[in-house]
């Protein structure tokens, strides 16, 4: 189901050089109750990993959705999913994550469908964690997805345990064709913040009413 959230910050100028910087920004902007904002840039001649730089700022921030930026044309689904499904765990359930623009949109279609099987391959009452009894985990609770694609071969299960979200949330622009379609969070122009460094004020003011529940609640409890 496609929800809409309120505000987003999408860092427009997001590069090594303004890493640090930006870093202190979300941390701000988590301080004055935004819900989400969108790290990484994919760029090939300056790249910052998304999924790094989100789970840099899960340890830094308490309440701000972090949405790793991905390029669905070089990651392989179950090193992503493990990334996912550990940010979701270092974050406490606020990962999210988004397919770079220019992404090869077959490939991402399947990307999304693989991902989301490995992140659900566990149960939520999967893991036992029977020290004295040797088990980990319920084998009947932990399944292979056997996926066979076009892009993908993969088998799984995941080998880590269901996230706390249940899932992670795609997120995507409402201009993005087919990954908008099956993205879980739909990002308009309206409702986000595309922002340099030097547009963010010294003293931020909060993005949502009080009475709007901070990221992950805007999706819906997983």
């Amino acid at each position: 189901m496609n929800l809409p959230t309120r505000t987003v910050v999408v860092p427009a100028d997001l590069m090594s050089g303004t890493l640090q910087r930006w870093i202190e920004a979300i941390e701000a902007f988590d301080a004055a109750g935004w819900p989400l904002v969108l790290v990484g840039n994919c760029d090939r001649a300056d790249p910052l990993d998304g999924l790094a730089m989100a789970a840099f700022c899960a340890a830094r921030t308490h309440r701000i959705g972090l949405c790793a930026v991905v390029e669905a044309d070089t990651v392989e689904p179950f090193t992503l999913a493990r990334g996912l499904a550990t940010l979701d765990f270092m974050s406490k359930g606020r990962a999210a994550w988004r397919i770079a623009p220019g992404s090869d949109p077959e490939r991402s279609i399947e990307l999304v469908d693989t991902v989301r099987a490995l992140l659900t391959s566990w149960d939520a009452d999967a893991l036992v964690a029977d020290i004295e009894g040797g088990q980990l985990s319920d084998p009947i609770r932990v399944r292979a997805i056997g996926h066979e694609g076009a892009y993908f071969q993969v088998e799984g299960p995941l080998n880590i345990p269901q996230p706390p979200q249940g899932s992670v949330p795609l997120v995507a622009f409402a201009d993005e064709g087919q990954v908008a379609k099956l993205a879980d969070l739909i990002l308009h122009e309206g409702t986000t913040w595309q922002v340099s460094l030097a547009e963010v004020p010294d003293q931020l003011q909060a993005a949502v009413p009080p009475q709007t529940a901070p990221f992950p609640s805007v999706l819906g409890n997983r």
